[in-house]
């Protein structure tokens, strides 16, 4: 049986450089220090690798000269967010010479079904909408080192993958600042967690507590957040009683209806902007086609450079969500 081909990474890991800066180094472009273009020539030649100058049109076409064939899975349900940001990446990947499946998977076990067909099959890049499952599964990340790999959207495992999110970090900063500078100054954020925490929820968190550390004065009162799951709504309410903010940043529209029906007099601005509804509220709208554009055009980089696996240092790329006012959210006093 023949040994696998020499890829970029395989060079890139063995200079002990970045597959971007060994991409450069073989080219002639950009900033490289000699040493290092020294360093991944001598890998290169050591490992017998050639760099195909012609890579960038040949990545994406296969012998028959059809389109190169990549595969988008997402794991959960078909929302509406997620379509559309799959719709997106979908779109942006056809324009760029790809052949598009997309597929949504419910459960662990469809995932690792199809990544297995897909490896069998010949497939060069996966995108994911989540993650969470692969990091215990060692049989699925053994074969997703055939692939290159895209994270989308929700971030929920510590996993090497080069990733597109939302900032959710400047988005509950910006929303506590936005509270303060409209006179608040008893601000709460019900932020929630899942079950199982992931990024985000550290992320969010984050914001809200370099917020609270940038403004100095006595006249604010630095509420804990809310940190509890989705269906603890007791808890939520004792937080609510116990602290008695003027404006609550919240996680979903669903807690302004129990502070609208528990009579606790508050503002409220959402983290997931709803646009209609009883839910209504100002709050943060996600960039989903840009989410979906940026990880299109990352995932044919990627593979115009021929990176498989794991990275040794992942890309994390994030987008600004865009606030919306709503008059729901009035000024205080």
């Amino acid at each position: 049986m023949s040994s696998p081909p020499v890829t970029l990474q395989h060079v890139a890991k063995k200079a002990g450089v970045s597959a971007t800066t060994a991409s450069h180094a073989l080219r002639g472009s950009g900033v490289v220090k000699m040493s290092t273009r020294e360093k991944v020539h001598a890998a290169a030649a050591e490992l017998g690798y050639q760099l195909d100058l012609n890579a960038s049109a040949l990545a994406r076409r296969s012998r028959s000269g059809s389109a190169r064939y990549v595969k988008t899975a997402c794991l959960g349900p078909g929302s509406k967010a997620n379509v559309e940001m799959l719709e997106s990446t979908c779109n942006t990947l056809k324009i760029l010479g790809h052949n598009i499946e997309y597929h949504t998977v419910e459960t662990s076990y469809e995932m690792r079904q199809e990544i297995s067909r897909l490896y069998h099959a010949g497939v060069d890049g996966l995108l994911f909408y989540r993650t969470s499952h692969l990091a215990e599964d060692l049989t699925a990340r053994e074969m997703l080192d055939h692939f290159y790999l895209v994270e989308i959207g929700q971030i929920s495992a510590q996993l090497p993958i080069d990733r597109v999110r939302t900032d959710h970090f400047l988005s509950t900063f910006r929303l506590w600042k936005i509270c303060h500078d409209r006179g608040f100054r008893r601000i709460g954020a019900a932020l929630m967690s899942h079950r199982t925490r992931i990024i985000e929820d550290d992320t969010r968190l984050g914001g809200i507590l370099a917020a609270q550390s940038s403004v100095a004065s006595r006249a604010i009162t630095k509420i804990p957040p809310f940190l509890g799951n989705f269906s603890d709504e007791k808890g939520l309410l004792r937080w609510l009683r116990k602290h008695r903010p003027d404006c609550v940043i919240g996680f979903h529209g669903g807690i302004r209806a129990l502070i609208r029906d528990h009579g606790f007099d508050c503002a409220f601005i959402n983290l997931h902007l709803t646009m209609e509804g009883p839910y209504a509220s100002a709050g943060m709208s996600e960039q989903l086609d840009m989410i979906g554009e940026g990880a299109a055009r990352l995932l044919d980089h990627g593979l115009r450079l021929q990176l498989r696996g794991f990275p040794a240092v992942a890309q994390d790329l994030v987008i600004p969500a865009v606030f919306h006012d709503h008059p729901s959210f009035s000024v205080a006093g």
